[in-house]
């Protein structure tokens, strides 16, 4: 039963983990788009982040987390580009 409920946890934790990275970067792009004109981002590229945040922050409420750390790095990867 121990092993049983300790594979339980070594599988189940990771998985947890991974979940609660999503808001974080939510929230990183939330402060950088709110400091977009000082960042030099320019209105599609805003749009472009808000678009990519959204859709990243509802894979995350779908639970498919993956899908979303690979969408919000995306918009995370235009913020650091500056849009280019």
């Amino acid at each position: 039963m121990k092993k049983l409920l300790l594979m339980f946890v070594l599988v189940l934790a990771p998985t947890l983990a991974w979940a609660h990275t999503c808001p974080a970067y939510v929230d990183m792009i939330d402060e950088s788009l709110a400091m977009a004109e000082e960042m030099g981002l320019d209105e599609q590229t805003v749009e472009e982040i808000e678009a990519l945040r959204d859709q990243g922050k509802a894979y995350h409420e779908a639970g498919d987390h993956d899908q979303a750390i690979a969408v919000l790095d995306q918009a995370l990867g235009l913020i650091e580009s500056g849009g280019q």
